[in-house]
């Protein structure tokens, strides 16, 4: 899987502002998603096949994999980090409102909820796992729910016309790439 960025073949000197904007959004997607990953989804998983091999792992009723029980889970991850992709991905949401980004078949702001989607559901299921030892980090599933939201109602705006002429993607406006506008 290549990063977004190097997808982008302009160079630094025929971007315009939009264009740098869009790369910068593309980078701070992508580091929020790897992010999410590294610190929310391995966690589990390592914890997870470590309490099978040792077989530890509390029965359903008690929360399976995600569960707390004698020696289960070893450790605890440092998942307080999570608050990390939180505040990028909310903080993208806003940054891009204004901007016309379009990349692939449906568009840059599906691409990003569907991030910030995996991010509010690791987030969530992390803040009640191993016996609710991180409750805390519910407050920052609701950031990337509040992400969500923003990309749903600007992108309902841009559906709707309902935006200024200077935040619109510009239909005249040719396709880079393999038939895709960036």
């Amino acid at each position: 899987m290549t990063s977004p960025v190097s997808r982008t073949r302009a160079t630094s000197a025929t971007r315009t502002r939009s264009d740098r904007a869009a790369h910068i959004a593309a980078r701070v997607e992508w580091w929020t998603a790897i992010l999410v990953v590294a610190l929310g989804i391995l966690p589990i998983v390592f914890i997870a096949v470590i309490g099978l091999i040792q077989g530890n792992v509390p029965d359903s009723d008690d929360g399976g994999i995600l569960g707390a029980g004698p020696g289960y889970p070893l450790f605890q991850p440092p998942f307080w980090l999570l608050w990390v992709p939180a505040v990028m991905m909310f903080g993208l949401s806003v940054a891009t409102f204004p901007l016309p980004l379009q990349r692939f078949l449906w568009g840059a702001r599906l691409e990003m909820s569907t991030v910030a989607m995996v991010g509010f559901g690791t987030t969530l299921a992390v803040s009640v796992a191993y016996g609710g030892q991180h409750i805390d980090l519910a407050w920052a599933s609701l950031l990337h729910l509040a992400a969500i939201v923003l990309f749903g109602i600007r992108a309902l705006l841009g559906a709707l016309a309902r935006l200024p002429e200077s935040w619109r993607i510009d239909p005249k406006k040719p396709l880079r790439g393999k038939g895709t506008r960036r």
